[in-house]
């Protein structure tokens, strides 16, 4: 059995994740897209029209956003071999990237609600 066959793992996993996130950003590009042709149809008036397209640009946004600072907190620990022996306790020394990442990670939902927020509906249930 090699030594490293973790960190051979880990690579692999890192690249299905870095897989995955490019196929949700073309799915992303696509669902902004199908949504503005959707919209410009006959009955959704101009107001209501910018409305959705920009809650919808805000929520593709967030998402994209918090997995790509995921992501790169992935790829540093990856290539960052220092990691990686037996003397260093991966989870005692965090640095920058890893504090926002773990931040992104737990305030997703906080960024999400915000952006739900954004919707007049929403925005009056929060203020009465």
């Amino acid at each position: 059995m090699p030594k490293y066959k973790a960190s051979f793992i880990r690579r692999d996993f890192n690249v299905i994740i870095l897989l995955c996130f490019f196929i949700f950003n073309l799915y992303a590009s696509f669902s902004v897209i199908y949504a503005l042709k959707r919209l410009c149809r006959k009955g959704v008036t101009a107001h209501a029209r910018k409305n959705f397209v920009v809650k919808h640009i805000l929520y593709v946004v967030v998402i994209l956003i918090s997995w790509l600072i995921l992501l790169l907190n992935n790829f540093e620990s990856l290539y960052n071999f220092t990691k990686y022996t037996t003397n260093t306790n991966f989870y005692g020394k965090t640095n920058s990237l890893n504090f926002v990442s773990y931040l992104f990670m737990f305030g997703n939902g906080i960024l999400l609600a915000t952006v739900r927020l954004q919707e007049p509906f929403y925005y009056f249930a929060i203020k009465e």
